[in-house]
């Protein structure tokens, strides 16, 4: 079944009732067993899982209840797939993983996906590699933080639903992500002691045809922080030229600080400072609610005359600050209308 908008807005909907009383909880102090009954319990509940769905890892294992994970989900193969480490809500989650991780491993058959969760923040892991599937990469591939998230967080949550979880799909996606993280310290290590291979290439591009061992040594040499730099600075105004880079102005960060403060005076609003951002784009700078670009407060854009404030298809002309803080009334209802 394909994923819609319907379907990620009614998933919002339940979210946002099961976050309704977090700042409470917080204050509260909730022990680990009303965190997962009030929090995690409600979660699992909003992605389709009834309680024939999870079941205490004493059941599936029968081991004593000090020495078991709280929760192993089946997915809608009816397998247990999920192991969930359950955490007081206001409990720091990194010393927990090692706990994690012994569960994941003694448990049989070994599970495909591992979640540590104070109730407010989920943190997902799947095992290393393909070759090593009963031990956990030590770094979570997904993170979900039930006190603020955007559609795409809520898009990417939807696919742990009961209806939609594919392990294999999420698996394979999970070990890309891990893959890439080694990207910058490959990279790192390629150009601090260039291989064969890069000296060669390098040398190929500079129309070499028989490279000596000297002009190796030499090309070796010319590979340094400088000559990285003046390459990077040629690689950024190409992509400038070509479209590929939008830079953002010091005039606009300016601007959408102006404007979030404006919004955040207004009586009631300031609890909402962590969902306005902006998305700096080719042509226009979006300030809006939930990095969602179907909540947009308004745009800045410069045209022939100056600069623009678009604020529901109205533009109003800004040539500094002071045009800006005349705008405080639109500004508001327009950001009241995404965060009520």
């Amino acid at each position: 079944m394909a994923v819609t908008k319907k379907h990620i807005k009614a998933l919002t909907e339940d979210l946002n009732n099961c976050a309704k009383n977090i700042e409470d909880y917080l204050d509260n102090k909730l022990n680990e067993d009303n965190t997962r009954k009030l929090l995690i319990e409600e979660v699992l509940k909003s992605l389709g899982y009834s309680w024939d769905e999870w079941m205490d890892s004493e059941t599936a294992t029968g081991r004593s209840k000090s020495d078991r994970v709280d929760i192993c989900l089946k997915t809608n193969g009816n397998r247990v797939e999920v192991l969930i480490e359950c955490k007081r809500v206001t409990e720091k989650l990194d010393r927990h993983f090692k706990q994690l991780q012994g569960y994941f491993v003694d448990f049989k058959p070994t599970p495909k996906i591992g979640i540590l969760t104070n109730g407010i923040k989920w943190e997902f892991y799947a095992p290393q590699s393909d070759s090593n599937k009963e031990t956990l990469h030590h770094n979570p591939y997904f993170t979900f933080d039930l006190s603020e998230f955007t559609d795409t967080d809520v898009e990417q949550l939807i696919r742990y639903s009961r209806g939609e979880f594919d392990s294999k799909e999420i698996i394979e996606e999970a070990y890309e992500i891990y893959f890439l993280e080694n990207f910058e310290s490959a990279l790192f290590k390629e150009l601090s002691e260039p291989s064969d291979e890069f000296i060669k290439a390098v040398y190929k591009n500079m129309g070499g045809k028989s490279l000596r061992a000297k002009t190796r040594k030499s090309i070796e040499e010319l590979i340094n922080s400088k000559s990285l730099q003046t390459a990077v600075n040629s690689l950024i105004e190409e992509e400038i030229k070509t479209g590929g880079v939008v830079i953002t102005t010091a005039e606009e960060i300016n601007y959408y600080n102006i404007i979030k403060a404006l919004i955040l005076q207004a009586r009631g609003m300031s609890k909402f400072a962590s969902r306005i951002s902006y998305r700096d784009q080719k042509t226009r700078f979006n300030i809006l609610v939930d990095d969602n670009n179907s909540k947009i407060i308004c745009q800045i854009k410069t045209n022939t005359k100056g600069n623009v404030v678009i604020i529901n298809d109205k533009q109003f002309d800004i040539a500094g600050i002071e045009d800006v803080v005349n705008l405080k009334k639109e500004l508001i209802e327009s950001a009241q209308a995404y965060l009520k």
